[in-house]
């Protein structure tokens, strides 16, 4: 089974822990990852993320208050199901044509950091998977959320996560073993995330300003 999404890190975390069977402990997962993420944000700051939310039909709003957003990226639509996603185009706050009628948006915005705003109400209850780039926070989201880590380096997050599982059980000689691991691997994660964060390209900030004046996404959290 891959580690595609927090659901999967959580099972493997039981898992490879030796405790699937033991309800404490499997309760005590999303905790566990918490901490462990609490380490991966001191050692390699913000990271691209992907976040899932189901549209409602006869609205145009998505609620992203739960996220902790330092960039928003991109939005995607899946019209239906087995259909592939559509990328919808991001606009200002001041250039949005707003529609009346429910349909399937093509065109959103963000408005002050809780909401992302579409050019129609849904028409029917869509799927969106919005990226943004923001802390690790998957303890904190859905079951089928992901971010650039877990995507590319699945082992990192699973080693975290391990390191302060063994030290929940007392287990100190395996959480040593997994702490190495992080202390090998972490320092070439980070290298690569400098060099991807030196190469992309800045948002037009006017894009990310919500619609009260003189608020900015970089300046205003």
């Amino acid at each position: 089974m891959a580690i595609a999404t927090y659901a999967d890190l959580k099972t493997k975390v039981a898992s490879w822990g030796r405790r699937s069977g033991n309800s404490t402990f499997v309760s005590e997962v999303p905790d566990i990852i918490t901490i462990a993420e609490a380490k991966l944000n001191r050692e390699l700051g913000p990271v691209e993320t992907n976040a899932t939310r189901t549209g409602t039909v006869g609205s145009r709003n998505i609620d992203i208050s739960a996220l902790s957003i330092v960039e928003p990226i991109s939005l995607w639509l899946t019209p239906h199901t087995d259909a592939d996603e559509i990328q919808l185009d991001q606009v200002s706050p001041h250039d949005m044509p707003y529609r009346a009628a429910n349909g399937e948006p093509r065109l959103w915005v963000v408005d002050s950091l809780s909401t992302i705003k579409l050019d129609c109400p849904c028409q029917l209850a869509y799927s969106f998977r919005f990226r943004f780039r923001g802390p690790f926070n998957l303890a904190d989201g859905a079951d089928g959320d992901s971010n650039w880590l877990l995507d590319n380096h699945p082992d990192i997050y699973l080693a975290a996560a391990l390191m302060w599982g063994a030290g929940y059980r007392e287990d100190w000689a395996n959480g040593a073993a997994f702490k190495q691991v992080l202390d090998v691997e972490l320092p070439k994660v980070k290298s690569t995330l400098a060099k991807r964060r030196r190469a992309t390209q800045k948002v037009d900030p006017s894009f990310l300003m919500s619609t009260a004046p003189g608020y900015n996404i970089f300046t205003d959290q």
